[in-house]
């Protein structure tokens, strides 16, 4: 086989272009984060791919986003099921 098959997919990515056609939420969500979901894509490959340290508040910072992203996500899966 040649070629490569990425083993992880950009956030932002998956969010603007999968969900946000299913969902206003996350295109409000993108809108009003979408800076600080690439930071937090950016984040999450560095330490993935190499030793990164992260200062305290920065970290707290990127699990509030992850938790509001899944957050937003689900209230989308329920719009969805509804509709």
């Amino acid at each position: 086989m040649v070629g490569t098959y990425p083993r992880t997919h950009d956030l932002m990515e998956l969010l603007g272009d999968w969900l946000s056609e299913k969902c206003d939420l996350i295109s409000k969500l993108l809108n009003e984060r979408g800076e600080k979901i690439e930071h937090l894509t950016d984040a999450y490959f560095s330490s993935r791919y190499g030793e990164r340290n992260f200062r305290r508040e920065l970290a707290i910072s990127f699990v509030e986003l992850a938790r509001e992203v899944i957050r937003v996500a689900s209230l989308c899966e329920e719009e969805d099921r509804e509709s």
